[in-house]
């Protein structure tokens, strides 16, 4: 599945708005993306780190990056 720009935006804005709160619940990413949650900060990451201009998003990447691993730990 390849995602558009307009729905790359929307899993920015969602995971910065998450953020605060420790992310948002999986089955809440599921339900709004249709994906994983590792795949979806995964997307979020690549999207910021391929972005013009990241400043407004400072530590996001990080951070999905990071949930990313988690998600991936949980697994194995």
């Amino acid at each position: 599945m390849q995602t558009t720009a307009p729905d790359v935006q929307e899993m920015i804005d969602f995971a910065a708005r998450w953020k605060p709160y420790c992310g948002a619940a999986d089955d809440e990413i599921f339900t709004t993306f249709g994906v994983r949650p590792r795949d979806f900060y995964l997307r979020v990451a690549e999207a910021l780190s391929s972005a013009r201009n990241p400043l407004p998003h400072t530590g996001l990447r990080s951070y999905c990056l990071e949930r990313a691993r988690r998600h991936r730990a949980d697994r194995l």
